[in-house]
């Protein structure tokens, strides 16, 4: 994930939407990196991304599954450098892309607010945090031109609203409903929800859901939920499988 490489297959495999993690080294350079400590990365460091250089990041690495999935064993490990924002904006300049901010940091989206107007991108760029709703709040102040998504504690106060039968007389900032993997039904009550996903397509905000809610790959029980609640959009890790799926 986060790689130019697995972006290409996505692509090349039917996706139409990218879906970035991105944070600031301390050579203020904006990676794509999902989690803030290397020892996801590098098992033999204990060091927050924070407060290493750029050049001081790992290559990325991969596990035979992960080889397999992309058909290419012997993989040049340049693809596997950690990617900075600029060469994903210059490799993919009409590629509409979602921006998820991983650190609670407004220096970070200053940075990234100033290279989406340099690449003249705010029509085709969604950004957010899933994780820090101020941050949310923040990009609403800043750029109200670049569409936002929900964070995760928003989402659930949605659908308590939804619940209590007060949601439609809320005002509404967010421009996209991301159903995230780790976000869990509250008492039973299904965040895949046809009457909720018709309330926000009614006010002109799409709802897109992971595939593998249930940890589970392009989830078959997930894709047919999705399918008959007219879900507009799905993420998924496996774009060409999802693809096949779709059209079977």
């Amino acid at each position: 994930e986060n790689t130019i490489e697995s972006f290409k297959r996505a692509l090349n495999g039917g996706a139409q939407v990218i879906l970035i993690d991105v944070q600031l080294t301390k050579d203020k350079k904006v990676i794509l990196l999902r989690h803030e400590n290397i020892s996801e990365y590098d098992k033999n460091r204990n060091e927050e991304i924070l407060y290493l250089n750029y050049s001081e990041l790992p290559r990325l690495s991969l596990d035979d599954n992960q080889k397999e999935l992309i058909q290419n064993k012997d993989i040049d490990t340049e693809l596997l450098k950690i990617p900075v924002l600029n060469e994903v904006f210059n490799e993919f300049p009409k590629v509409p892309i979602i921006i998820n901010f991983v650190t609670n940091s407004t220096e970070l989206v200053d940075i990234v607010n100033s290279l989406i107007k340099e690449y003249d991108r705010e029509n085709i760029t969604i950004w957010g945090s899933f994780n820090h709703e101020n941050i949310n709040k923040y990009l609403f102040i800043i750029n109200k031109k670049v569409p936002i998504f929900f964070s995760k504690s928003r989402i659930n106060r949605i659908i308590l609203y939804d619940f209590i039968g007060i949601l439609p007389f809320l005002n509404i900032n967010e421009s996209v409903f991301i159903t995230t993997q780790k976000t869990k039904d509250i008492k039973g009550y299904s965040l895949l929800k046809y009457g909720l996903n018709m309330h926000m397509n009614a006010r002109g905000i799409p709802v897109f859901a992971y595939s593998n809610i249930n940890g589970v790959m392009n989830d078959i029980s997930v894709l047919e939920k999705i399918r008959k609640l007219q879900i507009n959009g799905i993420i998924a890790d496996d774009s060409s499988s999802l693809t096949d799926y779709l059209n079977s």
